[in-house]
């Protein structure tokens, strides 16, 4: 089982679940904000929130990566598999983010915002 990385290309094979402090969180609301998403987390803490955003247009379309304040703050959310942030509307997902090779997180050019970009 496996496929190819979207960022390097290189053909990987699907692992055992990695545990990781990082969090991908998936299907956000376009109107969602990072209080709104440390809110819905409850007590496991966030301690950065970095919007994923379209290389070209720099608009944010509905994806984020949580860095978790402990592993066990992690586990606590990725288990509950997804979460709702509007009543009666889709649930965003939520699975752990391990670091690539050679990733550096958090991107040198983050920076913590309230409000997802709106791109330009």
């Amino acid at each position: 089982n496996g496929g190819r990385d979207l960022v390097t290309g290189k053909k990987v094979l699907r692992e055992a679940k990695q545990v990781s402090q990082r969090l991908f969180v998936g299907k956000l609301p376009l109107t969602v904000t990072a209080s709104k998403l440390r809110k819905t987390f409850g007590d496991a803490k966030i301690d950065k929130i970095h919007w994923i955003v379209d290389h070209n247009t720099k608009a944010f379309y509905g994806s984020a990566f949580c860095q978790m304040s402990s592993i066990e703050d992690a586990k606590k959310v990725e288990a509950l598999g997804a979460i709702e942030l509007k009543k009666k509307k889709r649930k965003a997902y939520v699975s752990f983010a391990p670091l690539r090779e050679n990733e550096i997180w958090p991107p040198l050019s983050h920076k913590e915002m309230e409000y997802p970009p709106l791109g330009y």
